[in-house]
C-alpha cells in the first residue's frame, strides 16, 4: 500500500537512481524512477491486509480457546480431587458400621439366634463397602493424574 524506493542494485552496488539521486537537474527524474506507487494492486493488497487481520483474529480466539480449556480442566480436577476426599470420610464410615454388622450378625449367628443367610448378608454389604472405598481411592489417583496433566507437568510427550 505504500511507496516502493529502490536504494540499491541487484548485487548490492549502488542502483542507478540512487547514484543520480543527488545530481543536480536530475533530483527529480531519479525520484519520479526509484518511486513504484502500487496503484493498480489496491485491491489486491487490501484484500491480503484484510485475510492477515482475520487470520491474527483467528489465532487469539484459538489461544483465548486453550486458555480457557485449560483453566476449566484445573478446576475440573481440583473439584474431582475434593469431591473424592470429602467421600473418603463417609465411606470410610459406612465401612466401620458394615464391620460392626457383620461382627454382630456373625455372634448372633454362632449363639444361635439368627440365619447364616444374615451373616452372609452382612458380609456382602461389607464387602461393597470396603469396594466402594477402593474405588473412591482409586478416583481420587485418577483426579491427581487429571491435575498433574492440566498443570502441563511430570511428563513429555
Amino acid at each position: 500500500m505504500f511507496p516502493n524506493v529502490s536504494l540499491t542494485g541487484a548485487l548490492g552496488d549502488e542502483s542507478r537512481a540512487l547514484a543520480s539521486l543527488l545530481d543536480s537537474g536530475s533530483r527529480i527524474w531519479s525520484l519520479g524512477f526509484g518511486v513504484t506507487l502500487p496503484i493498480f494492486e489496491w485491491g489486491r493488497l487490501a484484500a491480503r491486509s484484510d485475510a492477515a487481520q482475520a487470520r491474527a483474529h483467528q489465532l487469539v480466539a484459538g489461544y483465548q480457546k486453550s486458555v480457557e480449556t485449560a483453566f476449566r480442566e484445573v478446576a475440573d480436577a481440583l473439584g474431582n480431587a475434593a469431591a473424592g476426599s470429602e467421600a473418603e470420610k463417609d465411606l470410610q464410615t459406612r465401612v466401620q458400621a458394615a464391620r460392626s454388622a457383620a461382627r454382630l450378625a456373625q455372634l448372633r449367628y454362632r449363639s444361635g439366634y439368627s440365619p447364616y443367610l444374615e451373616v452372609l448378608d452382612a458380609q456382602r454389604s461389607l464387602n461393597d463397602a470396603e469396594l466402594a472405598v477402593v474405588r473412591n481411592h482409586q478416583s481420587r489417583l485418577a483426579a491427581s493424574v487429571d491435575l498433574m496433566k492440566a498443570l502441563g507437568g511430570g511428563w513429555t510427550r
